[in-house]
Protein backbone atom coordinates (compact mmCIF):
# COMPACT_ATOMS: atom_id res chain seq x y z
CA UNK A 1 0.00 0.00 0.00
CA UNK A 2 1.49 3.16 -0.75
CA UNK A 3 2.45 5.64 2.21
CA UNK A 4 -0.05 8.76 1.03
CA UNK A 5 -1.30 11.64 3.17
CA UNK A 6 -4.31 13.58 3.20
CA UNK A 7 -4.51 17.47 4.47
CA UNK A 8 -7.24 19.27 4.51
CA UNK A 9 -7.61 22.83 5.51
CA UNK A 10 -10.73 24.48 6.34
CA UNK A 11 -9.83 28.75 5.53
CA UNK A 12 -12.23 30.84 7.41
CA UNK A 13 -11.48 34.31 5.41
CA UNK A 14 -13.81 37.73 5.09
CA UNK A 15 -15.48 37.57 1.03
CA UNK A 16 -13.41 40.71 0.11
CA UNK A 17 -10.69 39.10 0.67
CA UNK A 18 -11.32 35.34 -1.14
CA UNK A 19 -10.61 36.23 -4.80
CA UNK A 20 -7.13 37.51 -3.50
CA UNK A 21 -6.51 34.86 -1.21
CA UNK A 22 -7.51 32.07 -4.30
CA UNK A 23 -5.35 33.83 -6.80
CA UNK A 24 -2.13 33.25 -4.88
CA UNK A 25 -3.65 29.95 -4.17
CA UNK A 26 -3.54 28.83 -7.16
CA UNK A 27 -0.02 30.00 -7.29
CA UNK A 28 1.30 28.35 -4.60
CA UNK A 29 -0.87 25.11 -5.87
CA UNK A 30 1.07 25.48 -9.37
CA UNK A 31 4.53 25.58 -7.45
CA UNK A 32 3.44 22.64 -5.00
CA UNK A 33 2.43 20.76 -8.49
CA UNK A 34 5.93 20.72 -9.36
CA UNK A 35 7.32 18.80 -5.83
CA UNK A 36 8.11 15.52 -5.67
CA UNK A 37 5.36 13.25 -3.95
CA UNK A 38 2.86 15.91 -4.58
CA UNK A 39 -0.25 14.20 -5.88
CA UNK A 40 -3.17 16.88 -6.62
CA UNK A 41 -5.08 19.55 -4.85
CA UNK A 42 -8.66 20.64 -4.77
CA UNK A 43 -9.81 23.70 -3.10
CA UNK A 44 -13.88 23.65 -2.51
CA UNK A 45 -16.62 26.45 -1.77
CA UNK A 46 -19.34 26.11 0.64
CA UNK A 47 -22.89 26.04 -0.54
CA UNK A 48 -23.79 26.94 3.03
CA UNK A 49 -24.59 30.56 3.41
CA UNK A 50 -22.66 32.57 6.35
CA UNK A 51 -20.22 29.51 6.86
CA UNK A 52 -17.59 30.24 9.18
CA UNK A 53 -15.36 28.08 6.86
CA UNK A 54 -16.52 29.29 3.09
CA UNK A 55 -13.31 27.50 1.83
CA UNK A 56 -12.04 23.93 1.90
CA UNK A 57 -8.55 22.83 0.70
CA UNK A 58 -7.77 18.71 0.04
CA UNK A 59 -4.38 18.09 -0.65
CA UNK A 60 -2.30 15.06 -1.22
Amino acid sequence: MENRHVVIIPIEIDEEKEASYLAAWQDAAEVMAAQPGFIRTYMFRTIVPGSKFPLVNVAE
